[in-house]
């Protein structure tokens, strides 16, 4: 994971534009007399590649003081050269066979995820991947009840209109697991609050330690 953090000194932004900033085409001076050009898209445009990297996109300011814009990402990791780096070994479980089901879009959250499940079942786990909801609703369909142990969702995957054909094929099954950014938690929460079937959440980006906590 990194980190990046763009700072300034400027003019900064106050409470009511920073909860717009990120819609497009919002523009903080829209009048025809404005010094600044743009189309108010280049900060969402910015969030959703920073999200489909498994990362989420912050910002913090202060009029008259500035501005501080952060966002992380998940690159894959390589082990050192030297043969004098030492790192503690990664936890892992002992366990029986393990089967997760994953809905996800983002290709390097594909990637992280099943680095992260082999390192810790080792060869006792079994992956199925779904790119869009009908995929997912369909191995779910073929899959028997009790088949997996727990169920990965990106948010991005789900929407209001599908969450409840989706929650009917889920029933049997193990585990829920929304994959989330932080922003979007209480968005989540809202969609299954009517429902009998419950949920857990792991903040994007993903972690080996954040999926070991789910286990």
């Amino acid at each position: 994971e990194i980190v990046f953090k763009i700072t300034d000194t400027g003019e900064g932004i106050n409470k009511t534009h920073q909860k717009n900033l990120f819609n497009a085409f919002y523009q903080i001076d829209s009048s025809a007399t404005r010094t600044h050009s743009g189309t108010g898209l280049g900060v969402v445009i910015s969030q959703k590649m920073v999200e489909m990297m498994g990362g989420a996109i912050k910002l913090k300011s202060d009029p008259n003081k500035g501005t501080c814009v952060s966002f992380n990402v998940i690159l894959d990791s390589h082990p050192s050269p030297s043969p004098r780096a030492t790192t503690p070994p990664l936890r892992t479980l002992k366990q029986k066979e393990t089967n997760v089901l994953v809905a996800v879009l983002e290709e390097p959250t594909k990637r992280v995820m099943t680095s992260h499940l082999r390192r810790i079942f080792k060869d006792a786990v079994e992956v199925k991947w779904a790119d869009e909801i009908e995929e997912l609703i369909q191995i779910l369909k073929s899959s028997p009840p009790g088949h997996f142990t727990s169920t990965f969702i990106d948010t991005s995957v789900v929407s209001e209109e599908n969450l409840s054909l989706l929650l009917s094929f889920l029933k049997g099954q193990g585990e829920v697991i929304m994959m989330n950014c932080a922003t979007q938690r209480s968005r989540i929460t809202n969609l299954f609050a009517e429902s009998e079937r419950k949920c857990r959440f792991v903040i994007k980006p993903i972690s080996h330690q954040k999926i070991l906590e789910v286990f």
